[in-house]
């Protein structure tokens, strides 16, 4: 597969439109349509710049296919993502008054699980631990802790129908090119299926995932298990 059609594959696998691939591009919409058809090489910088959004590298590009990895399931705790992500999680839906630490908490495991099913690779890497209440990120505080000591995310004390309730909010707002569009549409699909549920919901649901049913409480969840998972939680069978 040549460089234009492989630009045109990841298109169509992101669901983007010409009209979009071209802003990526900083080109005209018939500019894109000739880099498409091989009547136009792309520049070095468009080059890093789609590799950079689409999680690619310039061999790859260039030649027109994805490599091979060895997936890793142990956590690789990503900082700098989980900051990115929770700046865009709170951007997004932080003021929702149901969304307090245990709804967080529940849609991180479910970002970095799901997307270790889908991908096969690990978005932020964060060490969940099985505790009564569903999967906890075990860094959790002391991360943002960090944030709200930077000046780049407000812990607000609150109640949410009569219990105690943690809030974040955004300080800071999120530089555009932290999440590739793959990582950004993931997240936003998931927030749209998972935002306006309840603390308990979310619980309940974290509660038929495989991976949290393996663990023992206080044990670290293991990613591997997304791979048993059935069709109550795995992204590829809840997802349709």
């Amino acid at each position: 597969m040549n460089t234009g059609k492989f630009i045109k594959e990841i298109q169509k696998q992101n669901g983007l439109s010409q009209e979009k691939m071209a802003s990526i591009l900083k080109v005209s919409r018939p500019t894109y349509i000739k880099i498409i058809n091989g009547d136009v090489d792309i520049t070095l910088n468009q080059a890093k710049t789609l590799c950079s959004r689409f999680e690619l590298s310039l061999e790859e590009l260039e030649q027109g296919e994805r490599k091979g990895y060895t997936r890793v399931d142990k956590p690789l705790e990503n900082k700098e993502k989980f900051t990115s992500v929770m700046l865009y999680i709170l951007d997004k839906i932080g003021a929702k008054p149901n969304v307090g630490q245990t709804v967080i908490y529940k849609i991180l495991y479910f970002l970095d699980f799901d997307y270790y099913e889908k991908h096969e690779k690990q978005l932020m890497g964060l060490t969940y631990i099985k505790n009564t209440y569903g999967p906890t990120p075990k860094y959790f505080n002391k991360y943002v802790k960090e944030l709200n000591e930077k000046g780049i995310i407000e812990i607000v004390k609150s109640k949410y129908f009569g219990k105690d309730q943690t809030k974040y909010l955004p300080i800071k707002t999120l530089k555009k090119d932290k999440l590739t569009a793959i990582e950004i549409a993931f997240i936003d699909s998931t927030l749209e299926e998972l935002q306006n549920k309840t603390a308990k919901e979310l619980c309940d649901f974290s509660h038929l995932d495989v991976p949290w049913i393996g663990a023992r409480i206080k044990e670290e969840i293991e990613y591997e298990a997304v791979f048993y998972r059935d069709k109550n939680t795995s992204i590829s069978k809840r997802k349709k």
